[in-house]
């Protein structure tokens, strides 16, 4: 399914639209920009499977249903051979138009997007690849460039040291030293939600609330050294278990904390 998103300053909207080859059918939408979590969404749908779906047709459906016409830039998107074909995926803004770290800003959906490189799409995936600095293009390219770079980085954590405390900034110290040289928001924690399977992370907007009593706990236990031996294997796993819980980066929470 072919996607496009388009910021149309004229208008102060931003518009998302696509191509859907297997059903033949459009669809489309628009919100406010600069994006804001409490705006109001307006969502136009474009036809149904058992609707005539040609392109013509989705135009005039917008227009009665809804009373709005694509801007210039997105009709000629839509109307392209590329765009009505799978896994075409545009964005016509640059970060000049967003005005910050495009994974901090807009609605949950758009944060989630500014984390990907819209310049890049796996096939196999079937989504944009995570920005990235080593230029990967492919989610297997981001991996063998990680396989790399962050064992060199984790070599040097025993000459700089482990924090000297385990609270949240120095774990996301840690994180900022192994991905440095792979993403850009390195160390910073992650500003969407996330889930694996049934289970879900913690929010994004909880994670120092929930970071609080993992900090305490590892501070009045000097980093579980006071634990007794017997019930250090236990105290242990039900850390790690807590920290993996929190997620508190959008990528490498694992590493992170085996690091440790």
């Amino acid at each position: 399914m072919s996607q496009l998103e388009f910021v149309d300053p004229r208008s102060e909207r931003i518009w998302t639209a696509g191509w859907d080859p297997a059903l033949q059918t459009g669809y489309a939408g628009h919100e406010p920009w600069p994006p804001r979590d409490d705006a109001e969404l307006v969502y136009v749908i474009g036809t149904t499977p058992h609707e005539a779906g040609t392109l013509p047709d989705f135009l005039r459906r917008l227009e009665a249903l809804h009373g709005v016409t694509p801007p210039p830039e997105v009709l000629g998107a839509l109307s392209s051979s590329d765009m009505q074909a799978s896994d075409t995926y545009l964005r016509f803004w640059d970060d000049a138009m967003i005005g910050g770290k495009p994974w901090e800003i807009g609605t949950e959906h758009q944060r989630w997007d500014g984390n990907l490189d819209p310049d890049t799409w796996d096939p196999e995936v079937g989504a944009p690849v995570l920005r990235n600095l080593v230029g990967a293009r492919t989610y297997d390219e981001l991996r063998q460039a990680e396989d790399v770079l962050v064992p060199m980085r984790a070599a040097e954590l025993a000459d700089l040291g482990l924090p000297a405390t385990f609270d949240l900034d120095g774990l996301r110290s840690i994180h900022r030293q192994l991905f440095q040289d792979v993403y850009e928001w390195a160390g910073e924690l992650r500003t969407v939600d996330m889930a694996k399977g049934y289970s879900r992370f913690v929010a994004a907007d909880q994670l120092e609330t929930a970071w609080a009593p993992i900090s305490d706990a590892l501070r009045y236990t000097d980093l579980l050294r006071t634990i007794p031996e017997s019930e250090y294997p236990g105290a242990l796993a039900e850390t790690y278990v807590a920290v993996l819980v929190a997620h508190v980066s959008r990528e490498g929470n694992g590493r992170s904390t085996r690091d440790t």
